[in-house]
């Protein structure tokens, strides 16, 4: 049986199941934006390490998708 770990993602409370990297949490939450830029706990993280970051219990994750247009 997984459980549950809290953490906030875009100001949000959050529950995910523990263990889960970053790029699980980008299909879940589906934020799939090919200009998509994730931060966890205010550093930035480069798309080829989503995979292999994982994110703990109170973490912060914001996902910003940089949307350009006039």
């Amino acid at each position: 049986m997984s459980r549950n770990i809290k953490i906030i993602v875009n100001g949000f409370d959050e529950q995910v199941p523990a263990g889960s990297t970053l790029a699980q949490l980008v299909e879940l939450f589906e934020e799939q934006h090919p200009e998509l830029v994730a931060e966890l706990n205010g550093r930035f993280v480069h798309p080829d390490d989503y995979a292999a970051t994982v994110v703990a219990e109170g973490a912060r994750v914001e996902f910003i998708n940089a949307a350009f247009g006039g």
